[in-house]
């Protein structure tokens, strides 16, 4: 069994080097494989990968409507922010904002769909919001909400409702928040209306639009893996499943254990792991059995190769 999952890691992991003959053939985007570490943590591996920001500046008097390049519509109305000791604000103010949709686009950046207790999420679409006035955070005033339309060209889930994100220990995941919002839906789109950010102020605010019971009433079981490849520096474990917008990260570093594992369903155990400095990882298709036991190896890959792996489970 070993050696069979080393293979499929193996293979998994070298799935978008493509050869003819003997020659192997590079395109513009190829990235060779380093010949000495290049990164300290897989922090550093996130922050180059993960979604950036955008800057919105308007004039607070005015207010804006801003739609990103994924479709997603931030209406902000005049006045609606006060700095964070309650005085109001006057001229330019800006916000940062990030939109993520894609499995892919969740586990570059570390913002896996789940609870903070670890349940499965089944996501709409994840943002970031952080209003400032010269760098410094600002709130929404008591009298005003904003508004953030997530498009759903599928059609929308009527079991969908709001998340507020949080970062306990390390370990990120969303809490259920009916406090801070109210979500309407149209045919085509979710409607986050916001009357509160996350304190405090200073780290923004994330967001997410989730069913929270993805899987219905299957029943769920215990998954164990165990990571066989020596001196592993950091390892994350995410599981990007098949038919649903989910993907979990299991923490661990050799060893990972996940007791909320739908019975039945497909995903991939999707691995990004750090040796010497150098990207390992490996992508293991599987079907959640009981108690599903298994062991398997990390193989070292490019960041492109892996990048092309999980966009390839979008």
């Amino acid at each position: 069994m070993k050696n069979l999952l080393y293979s499929i890691a193996i293979i998994a992991a070298s799935l978008f080097t493509s050869c003819s003959g003997n020659e192997m053939i590079m395109d513009d985007d190829y990235v060779a494989a380093p010949t000495s570490g290049q990164y300290n943590s897989l922090a550093e591996f996130h922050k180059k990968y993960e979604s950036k920001p955008i800057t919105i500046s308007f004039d607070e008097s005015v207010g804006a409507t801003y739609t990103t390049a994924q479709g997603t519509i931030i209406s902000i109305p005049p006045n609606a922010f006060d700095h964070q000791d309650g005085s109001s604000v006057s001229g330019t103010v800006q916000i940062e904002f990030k939109d993520i949709y894609t499995k892919s686009e969740m586990v570059l950046s570390d913002k896996s769909t789940m609870l903070a207790g670890g349940q499965p999420l089944n996501s709409a679409g994840e943002f970031f919001i952080r209003p400032t006035q010269n760098n410094v955070a600002l709130k929404i005033n008591d009298s005003a909400s904003i508004s953030i339309t997530l498009p759903a060209p599928n059609g929308v889930d009527t079991a969908m409702t709001t998340f507020t994100g949080t970062d306990s220990s390390g370990i990120f995941g969303f809490n259920y928040d009916a406090s801070a919002y109210q979500l309407f839906y149209t045919a085509s789109s979710y409607i986050f209306t916001i009357f509160d950010l996350s304190v405090p102020y200073d780290s923004g605010t994330w967001s997410n639009c989730d069913n929270p019971n993805p899987f219905g009433i299957d029943p769920q079981t215990n998954l164990t893996l165990h990571c066989n490849t020596d001196n592993i520096e950091q390892a994350e474990m995410y599981l990007v499943f098949t038919n649903q917008t989910t993907g979990i990260h299991v923490y661990g570093l050799t060893d990972f254990q996940y007791p909320f594992a739908p019975l039945g369903y497909d995903c991939t155990i999707v691995v990004l792991a750090l040796k010497d400095g150098d990207i390992y990882s490996a992508f293991i298709p599987i079907t959640i059995t009981t108690n599903l036991s298994m062991n398997f190896e990390v193989a070292k890959t490019t960041d492109q190769q892996f990048k092309d792996a999980l966009d390839a489970l979008n």
